[in-house]
């Protein structure tokens, strides 16, 4: 079987996009061991998990796709 894992998350259009969900090969890539570790690491805001030098660009991409698309798909280097 062909397969690929892939990390997925997801988060609320809102200020500091407050996370929705996170499936556990996101989890497993970053070493954690459970969805609650991960947000109170990340204070339950998805954008601290993005590198400072490209939040700005995310940001704006998610705004982009949004308005376009309604949904967002991308890839950024995390902190």
């Amino acid at each position: 079987e062909n397969s690929i894992s892939a990390g997925i998350v997801g988060g609320y259009f809102e200020k500091g996009y407050p996370l929705y969900t996170v499936n556990y090969q996101f989890l497993e890539m970053l070493g954690y061991a459970s969805e609650e570790e991960f947000e109170q690491e990340i204070g339950g805001n998805l954008m601290v998990c993005v590198h400072p030098d490209d939040r700005e660009t995310v940001t704006g991409e998610i705004v982009k796709q949004l308005g376009e698309w309604g949904r967002y798909s991308g890839r950024f280097r995390l902190r």
